[in-house]
């Protein structure tokens, strides 16, 4: 019998009896998790050093709208509005003062890394802010930026959007050695992992999982960075193999995949999955993966410039 709760940090959800005692396991830690985040932020993702290192009044400065251009300003409001913006019914966010604050954090990092922007964004930014608190804005700014920029895509300077279509093929690549039952069944329907988990990475999991199991996989993340996203997108995709093998068509699939992760409340099960169970990931193994990734992802654009000019030629 489902009843209706909240998590640890203010989600609503329906859970099971079973699922209860695996939410309430995990409170206790969860309440210690804006603290251990912020020790983590000043000693090892970079975020004090960056802010040092910037000066004071730097945050203040760029998190103002009015050195935005309008399609800047259009891409936050449109990410923010309530069809994209999943946190629109979250506590925090039905304040004002919650909108305010995520939007200045956005606001902020297009200025601060216009490249880096993504969508996607919005999601890791609220979900910093909601583990956070509201008054640690700031900090919450400074860790987004060096979880980014030093963590997650040290190899393209924060460029979150491109960084994100060489992890999905990283991943791709990963589904083919590791689980071959899963990238075969795929094949059959002509699809591929990336196709069927769209905005697993590109929101690192924030809009995919329960707040508690994400907030886990973002303790890994602060540690050891991108090599986590790998870990995890084959862990889930391995614990629900079974399902990916009956499914009959790429849109069935993604359904059932949603619907079954936002039920996944046992973080144990998964990072044990997720460190013990897909066998070894030696960097320089990934290293090479994530080269070739991104050679395939230049050619791509580059194809893609081709044709656009091409167009342009076209039309003059």
């Amino acid at each position: 019998m489902a009843s209706q709760l909240k998590d640890a940090y203010g989600f609503a959800l329906l859970a099971t009896g079973e699922d209860q005692r695996l939410l309430q396991a995990s409170w206790a830690a969860a309440k210690k998790r804006a603290d251990s985040w912020s020790a983590v932020s000043k000693q090892l993702s970079g975020a004090a050093a960056r802010q040092a290192a910037a000066g004071s009044g730097y945050y203040a400065k760029l998190s103002g709208i009015n050195g935005l251009p309008v399609n800047m300003l259009l891409q936050v409001s449109e990410d923010l509005s309530p069809g994209i913006f999943q946190f629109r019914t979250h506590p925090l966010f039905k304040k004002q003062e919650g909108m305010d604050a995520v939007r200045r954090i956005l606001c902020g990092y297009l200025q601060h890394n216009p490249a880096g922007y993504f969508r996607g964004l919005a999601h890791i930014a609220g979900f910093l802010l909601i583990v956070m608190g509201l008054d640690s804005e700031q900090q919450a700014f400074w860790t987004l930026a060096a979880l980014l920029e030093d963590k997650l895509f040290p190899y393209c300077s924060g460029q979150g959007a491109y960084g994100i279509k060489v992890e999905l093929r990283v991943l791709d690549t990963l589904v083919a050695k590791k689980l071959p039952k899963v990238a075969s069944h795929l094949a059959k329907l002509e699809t591929n992992s990336t196709a069927v988990t769209p905005s697993w990475l590109s929101s690192l999991f924030t809009t995919t999982l329960p707040a508690e199991v994400t907030a886990r996989i973002f303790d890994c993340l602060l540690l050891e960075g991108s090599k986590v996203l790998q870990r995890v997108g084959l862990a889930l995709l391995k614990h629900y193999e079974t399902s990916i093998c009956a499914a009959s068509h790429p849109a069935q699939l993604r359904k059932v995949l949603d619907s079954r992760a936002t039920r996944l409340y046992d973080a144990e099960s998964l990072l044990n999955t997720a460190f013990k169970g897909v066998g070894a990931m030696p960097t320089a193994v990934i290293a090479g993966v994530r080269s070739a990734a991104a050679a395939a992802v230049d050619a791509q654009m580059e194809e893609q410039r081709r044709r656009l000019e091409l167009i342009v030629c076209r039309t003059h």
